[in-house]
């Protein structure tokens, strides 16, 4: 008696598959026993990949890196296989020796020498249950062609429209990608990124991590043209320029009330799930402002300021207040008032 049975792995883990095999006339004597059962074990294991971080321009089994610089390979079976072999296979190189173009050390971390070239890392998952999976990984080592500077910070506006500069008083994170002659994004760089700027008082840098993010808050309104540069040795590899246009998110920009006069102020950026962001002001006394809607009314002419606050940025214009006057305008003033019997003129 033979039977088959096709099993499609879904998960990673173990399972076991239990066969009942029983007899429809137990008088025929076919079986020895009225019920025969059977139990295979499975185990269900994930396949062998090196983990990157997503980008469009990379592969997990394409490795791109600048002469002297280092990476670690980090895969799905690290802590979880028995061990992990790294291997280097071949190199492809000018007038160099193999072991000049790149080297491994078993816990992963790839090092590259100071010419260009090319190899191969061979990565072996030695699974508890017996079972090596292997895949090969192309190193190729090459300089930088051209940076680019993107900002990775979010806004959003009414209508999905196109904003065409930065909120007053917001702060920017940029992340700097580096890519070689062929549109490649590098995986590990050895060029230090200097960032220098035309103005000083529209903006403010501060380095971040990894020598590959920065930040930039934008306390004043106006254009700075920002230079990004990729230095190999003290000198510029690369650069990249880009204006940052910065205006007021908050409409009007320069109000003036007078006390007992309301204003509906408005912004253009929303919060990133098309929520309205909320309003506030400094001093609750001096102005009154509704959170949701910006209505806004002067009760004092104390100096204040109005915040206008959503998920990714916070900004605020002062106001200023003046006292309640009245204008009398002589030429709009009627000769006199009817009361229907009698007319009565105006002294």
């Amino acid at each position: 008696m033979s039977f088959t049975m096709l099993a499609e792995g879904i998960s990673s883990g173990h399972s076991t598959i239990s066969v009942k095999v029983t007899s429809n006339d137990p008088s025929y004597k076919q079986m020895s026993e009225e019920m025969i059962t059977a139990e295979i074990s499975l185990t269900v294991f994930a396949p062998l990949f090196v983990m990157k971080p997503n980008n469009r321009w990379s592969s997990e089994h394409n490795l791109l890196m600048t002469p002297s610089s280092d990476h670690q390979i980090l895969s799905n079976r690290d802590g979880v296989a028995q061990s992990i072999v790294y291997q280097v296979l071949t190199a492809v190189e000018n007038d160099d020796q193999p072991d000049d173009c790149i080297q491994v050390s078993d816990k992963g971390l790839v090092t590259t020498g100071l010419n260009q070239c090319e190899s191969s890392i061979q990565v072996t998952s030695m699974e508890r249950f017996g079972i090596n999976q292997t895949l090969t990984i192309h190193v190729m080592v090459r300089p930088v062609a051209y940076i680019i500077a993107r900002s990775t910070t979010k806004f959003r506006s009414h209508d999905n429209d196109i904003i065409t500069s930065f909120p007053l008083s917001s702060t920017l994170s940029f992340t700097v990608d580096q890519f070689d002659d062929t549109g490649e994004l590098f995986d590990a760089s050895s060029h230090d990124v200097v960032i220098t700027q035309n103005r000083h008082d529209l903006l403010e840098i501060e380095p971040g991590p990894g020598n590959r993010q920065f930040t930039a808050r934008v306390p004043l309104e106006g254009t700075t043209i920002l230079s990004v540069s990729s230095y190999v040795n003290s000198k510029p590899n690369a650069v990249f320029y880009f204006p940052i246009q910065v205006s007021h998110a908050i409409q009007p920009t320069q109000p003036t009330l007078m006390v007992g006069v309301r204003q509906c102020f408005t912004s253009d950026i929303i919060n990133t799930d098309s929520s309205n962001g909320e309003w506030n002001s400094t001093n609750s006394r001096t102005l009154l402002v509704d959170k949701k809607s910006g209505a806004a009314v002067a009760i004092s002419t104390t100096a204040t300021e109005i915040i206008y606050t959503a998920d990714t940025f916070s900004s605020r214009v002062p106001i200023s207040i003046i006292p309640f006057t009245a204008g009398f305008d002589e030429t709009s003033v009627p000769s006199h008032v009817s009361t229907g019997e009698a007319r009565y003129l105006l002294p």
